[in-house]
């Protein structure tokens, strides 16, 4: 019966092939862009949970008063980082990530410019899953002149060649030996490089600032299980706060203006400071935004 029933639908196509192809070349495409759009959506879904403690990782970002409303960024200042781990006990960690510039890396006749080099606090390999296919993650970046590079970039300066050990020179002053080499970074992720290097080679560059007034890298923190979120919150907005108003009280000339100059003191007294709040790494890719309002947020697409 099966056979039969083959036979007669075998021949209805044949009958008419101009419909059969429409019809079955539609329900391929179809299908096709459904699969895709599934798998797209699946990758967006996935992003930065490959880290073992993804659900632990906060970025930390702030609403800044402005004329049109809150400004939102995720910048902070340079000290913000050891700050955090020191002064808050929610947080158990912390890394800063900064972007040097576009830096000129040399190896006997290979140069390149490579501008996706990240200048981080050591404890990036321990708070985040990047993990080293050769070296010693513990101690990778713990030294001036340390160098991690991704496995495309070993090949790409140092082809069969084991690269641990070996010196590179960047921006035809600095060398760097190279301590380990890192597995490539999944495309999956926020945080994405080719390079690291430790985050003290920014003040080399004279890019470095103390002032906690400052917002030009980003920062991560580690929070313990079970801390609460909203009060880390509050505590950075505070902590910042104060050692924003300890940087104006050491500055002696900028002090006395606020102290002595009537429109300074009733804009010090006036002054609303930025609200900081942690955003969830695992949230970062599909409700992350810049600037005034949420409209542009990731997941309207994915939706």
């Amino acid at each position: 019966m099966f056979r039969s029933y083959l036979k007669i639908a075998l021949r209805n196509l044949w009958r008419h092939k101009g419909y059969s192809f429409i019809n079955i070349t539609g329900l391929a495409v179809g299908m096709a862009c459904a699969l895709f759009i599934l798998l797209w959506v699946q990758d967006e879904l996935s992003f930065d949970r490959f880290h073992v403690n993804a659900k632990t990782i906060f970025r930390v970002e702030q609403d800044q008063a402005g004329g049109q409303g809150k400004f939102h960024v995720y910048v902070t200042p340079y000290p913000m980082g050891p700050g955090l781990k020191a002064e808050i006990p929610e947080i158990k960690d912390s890394t800063r990530v900064a972007r040097p510039g576009t830096l000129l890396v040399c190896y006997g006749e290979n140069a390149f410019f490579e501008s996706r080099v990240g200048a981080v606090d050591p404890s990036i390999l321990r708070m985040f899953t990047f993990p080293l296919g050769r070296g010693n993650a513990e101690t990778a970046l713990s030294q001036p002149g340390s160098l991690v590079l991704t496995e495309d970039m070993a090949r790409k300066y140092f082809g069969g060649e084991d690269p641990i050990g070996k010196t590179v020179t960047i921006n035809n002053a600095y060398p760097f030996t190279v301590t380990g080499v890192a597995i490539n970074v999944p495309t999956n992720s926020t945080l994405i490089f080719d390079m690291l290097i430790p985050f003290d080679f920014v003040k080399t560059l004279g890019q470095y600032n103390d002032s906690w007034n400052s917002n030009n890298i980003l920062t991560f923190v580690q929070l313990h299980e079970k801390s609460s979120v909203p009060t880390a919150n509050q505590k950075i907005t505070r902590l910042v706060w104060d050692r924003t108003l300890q940087g104006w009280r050491a500055d002696a000339e900028t002090w006395k203006k606020i102290q002595s100059d009537p429109a300074a003191r009733k804009r010090f007294d006036n002054y609303v400071g930025p609200q900081f709040m942690l955003m969830p790494l695992i949230d970062i890719n599909l409700y992350g935004y810049f600037g005034f309002g949420r409209n542009n947020m990731a997941i309207q697409y994915v939706y």
